[in-house]
């Protein structure tokens, strides 16, 4: 697995991609894709959002990594996400740090791997998750603030109904 996972892996690296600049760059961003997105479509918009943020000097701001180091040592899961575990600082919060995490959050596949070096070309800097196993995109912090308030207004109703 470890060969193939080498083999892939050096097939996608380039010269010309300022943001991976080491196998282990790549595998740590693709990471961030396949923890982000399930659609495989997805994960070249999330790959473009975030190299636009990182070429504004932007953070990366990933949920995931949150939960990775929530539940590194947690012998009970959990994908609840509170402010305080936003501004606990640690290698993988891309919340306090600038950059990719120290390491992989999770095993990327060949789409995340894929999309970590051929992202879409957008604007976006800025997704949520849409309700539907999908994300809202947007290139501007209000729009973002809008669709935040979508997804949590979905969530309130599907809680209601249950």
């Amino acid at each position: 697995m470890q060969k193939k996972m080498d083999k892939v892996v050096a097939s996608l690296l380039r010269n010309d991609n300022d943001l991976v600049q080491s196998k282990g760059d790549l595998i740590n961003l693709a990471s961030l894709i396949e923890a982000e997105a399930k659609d495989n479509f997805e994960k070249y918009t999330i790959s473009s959002v975030f190299y636009n943020r990182i070429e504004k000097g932007m953070k990366l701001q990933s949920d995931p990594t949150i939960l990775y180091y929530k539940n590194l040592k947690s012998k009970i899961k959990t994908r609840k996400i509170f402010k305080k575990d936003l501004l606990s600082d640690n290698p993988w919060n891309t919340y306090t740090r600038k950059g990719l995490p120290l390491t992989a959050i999770c095993s990327p596949g060949l789409s995340a791997l894929d999309a970590a070096i051929n992202p879409r070309k957008t604007n976006f800097l800025y997704f949520v998750a849409d309700g539907n196993g999908g994300h809202r995109f947007s290139d501007n912090y209000k729009e973002h603030l809008v669709n935040i308030k979508l997804w949590k207004d979905k969530l309130r109703k599907s809680n209601e109904i249950k």
